[in-house]
């Protein structure tokens, strides 16, 4: 949908002097449906062994593997630390062994391209002796396009707040301008993780739904008597 649906919220305050003329607040939305671009696929990788030597072995070998991919993705972080775990018996807490771990983020255009990251992983889990956990896969808008749409909904409001400008002035009978637009920054969702190991090479793919992308923003009109100082 390129109709960008702007709403007002909030309450409208006015304070006025026969000098100073009229202090308008408000709030604006300005929304619009983009369709998604990005399939998203988090994955994180978790290996336990007595050599800390192995795991980092282990997963720099599976680090390799997936870069040999060619597939886009985000992180590559790892971590390996002791494996505490409460003793019963001991009333404390021991150590056995280690845990790396190691999480990644693609971000694939074409969904089947996730069939080649599970077929690895479902592989080299066996060879190399790791466990996977696949997050929420889900579809986003990428950065680029949610930038583009943001920029167009903030001009959305920049004319709103004038046409605005104008009609509180008809209404005032004072000559009203804009003082400041102020837009609030964009929050995205998160996801939770939910899924271990897939153990199919064909994994389902959600809908790609519309996404609604929403900017909104405070604005403050500046009205005086018409001929008055400012």
């Amino acid at each position: 949908m390129k109709t960008a649906l702007i709403t007002l919220t909030g309450i409208i305050f006015l304070t006025a002097t026969a000098l100073a003329g009229t202090k308008i607040s408000d709030t604006v939305t300005a929304s619009r449906y983009a369709k998604p671009d990005t399939y998203v696929i988090p994955i994180n990788v978790k290996i336990k062994s007595w050599d800390e030597g192995k795991i980092l072995t282990t997963l720099s070998i599976l680090d390799e593997k997936i870069r040999n991919l060619k597939l886009p993705y985000e992180g590559g972080n790892y971590r390996v630390e002791e494996n505490r775990i409460w003793d019963t018996t001991k009333k404390r807490y021991v150590t056995e062994g280690y845990i790396g771990t190691i999480h990644y983020t693609f971000k694939l255009k074409n969904v089947q391209k996730q069939n080649e990251i599970f077929t690895l992983l479902n592989e080299e889990s066996k060879q190399l002796g790791f466990q996977y956990t696949v997050g929420s896969p889900h579809w986003e808008v990428s950065q680029s396009k949610r930038q583009k749409v943001i920029s167009e909904l903030k001009k959305a409001l920049i004319r709103k707040s004038l046409k605005e400008a104008k009609e509180f002035g008809r209404e005032l009978k004072e000559a009203c301008t804009v003082e400041s637009i102020s837009f609030n920054p964009f929050s995205q969702p998160i996801f939770p993780l939910y899924r271990s190991n897939v153990k199919t090479l064909s994994a389902p793919v959600p809908a790609r739904t519309f996404q609604r992308i929403s900017v909104k923003a405070n604005v403050k009109f500046s009205c005086y008597k018409r001929g008055g100082k400012r």
